[in-house]
């Protein structure tokens, strides 16, 4: 079950019996208006688009769109979501896993390009986040890889740990962690990709990064929960960049940590523990 805020301050669930809004007060399911061009119900995926519009990826294919509070299909596609994603110059990707691998398709301007494939195999979804240029980055098999659009084939950027995960805020920063590091992805216009990490976080067991409504850091590991905050903006090569400043602890679970469940409108940040909800 995954969960996304849209800008109109509605919470959208993603799950195995459909899509779901909460208001604030109570859940409603949303019925889809018209045949539906989904092999299935379930939602996996969850898209947020900058226009205030959410676009929902059904389990083994097909894509629907939420506007004005009314949802209805989009696109009918083959395989399962992998992942949604928009850049910051309003490209928006679908990129699909079947048994013949990933395939991609963009759309821009309300046109979808022609869908390209690649035969890699997917054994897990670890995130993917998008430039400003309009390149996508995702996880593959222990491998960090970009693509953009005008090339058909994706590239190899770095060897990570089975364990890394991709994650990006509001602010289009993209984070990449696993269980003993975090670093920050910077995404040139030229297509270059570096990576920067905290000389002052000492990383034990990482089990989670979420990103609150401020794009502020938090970080779970044996330790407890640690929140970090941003100290000051600095240019460097040319770009500005964010750098991370002090981390604060703020507090100790008493169960084993298990999946960030959602920020809600006070920019509270919830976690499932196997004790309960904190």
């Amino acid at each position: 079950m995954r969960s996304r805020k849209t800008r109109d301050g509605f919470i959208w669930i993603a799950a195995v019996g459909g899509l779901f809004r909460y208001d604030g007060a109570s859940i409603s399911h949303l019925e889809i208006a018209g045949p539906s061009l989904a092999w299935s119900d379930a939602v996996t995926t969850l898209l947020p688009s900058a226009n205030g519009d959410l676009l929902a990826g059904h389990l083994w294919g097909g894509l629907s769109i939420v506007h004005a509070g009314r949802a209805r299909p989009l696109r009918a596609m083959e395989g399962r979501p992998f992942c949604l994603a928009e850049s910051g110059n309003g490209i928006i990707w679908s990129v699909q896993y079947s048994i013949k691998g990933l395939s991609f398709t963009t759309l821009e301007k309300q046109v979808w390009s022609r869908e390209t494939s690649e035969p890699i195999t997917l054994y897990d979804y670890s995130g993917c986040a998008t430039s400003n240029s309009g390149a996508l980055v995702f996880l593959a098999n222990g491998a960090f890889r970009i693509k953009s659009t005008n090339h058909a084939k994706s590239k190899v950027i770095a060897s990570v740990s089975v364990d890394a995960q991709l994650v990006q805020g509001s602010d289009r920063r993209i984070w990449l962690w696993s269980a003993n590091q975090l670093r920050q992805v910077f995404v040139r216009q030229s297509g270059r990709v570096t990576f920067e990490s905290p000389a002052d976080l000492p990383m034990k067991n990482m089990a989670a990064l979420v990103i609150d409504r401020e794009n502020g850091v938090w970080l779970v590991d044996n330790a407890g929960i640690s929140k970090r905050f941003e100290r000051r903006l600095d240019k460097m090569r040319g770009t500005w960049a964010w750098h991370l400043g002090m981390q604060t602890f703020i507090g100790r679970f008493a169960g084993d940590m298990g999946n960030p469940t959602l920020v809600d409108r006070e920019n509270n940040v919830w976690f499932g523990v196997s004790d309960g909800l904190h």
